[in-house]
């Protein structure tokens, strides 16, 4: 309704006093140009056929409603980082739409390999990780990294 509203198309005024909250708040705000909230909007829809999810927070668009650790639903995002043991140092970070990291593993891993350069020798990760994805991705990794230093020698 917003996007034929910014659009110019006639709205039953009415029919914009009886909009949620989000999209109330959207329609009051002066720091924003209706070219801007129009675009706002496109992203949104953009973002729903993309995810499929009925609901999309306006404040952040890419940001997600996941479930927390205590059973509220928040706008967040999913982040991962790779550390190395030795250094303590951080290698990579990965941040996603994705609810849960079951398969996030393979980027996370890659990134960490991309930045310091080097395939690690061991790879410790926690049981959420453990899926046929990842163990395929390990599995692949491994047997490159074998073939590549035998070639090597």
């Amino acid at each position: 309704m917003l996007v034929d509203y910014y659009e110019g198309r006639p709205i039953d005024p009415e029919c914009l006093e009886k909009l949620h909250k989000p999209a109330q708040r959207l329609l009051e705000k002066k720091d924003m140009d209706d070219e801007d909230k129009l675009e706002l909007l496109y992203g949104i829809e953009t973002q729903f056929t993309f995810t499929g999810q009925d609901r999309i927070p306006v404040n952040d668009i890419e940001a997600r409603f996941m479930k927390g650790k205590k059973g509220n639903f928040m706008v967040a995002y999913n982040i991962q980082s790779a550390v190395d043991y030795d250094t303590k140092l951080i290698c990579a970070i990965n941040v996603t739409q994705n609810p849960t990291d079951h398969y996030e593993l393979p980027n996370i891993a890659e990134r960490a390999i991309r930045n310091i350069n080097t395939t690690p020798k061991y790879i410790s990760a926690d049981t959420i990780y453990l899926n046929q994805i990842s163990l395929s991705y390990l599995a692949d990794k491994k047997n490159r990294w074998i073939n590549t230093k035998q070639k090597a020698n």
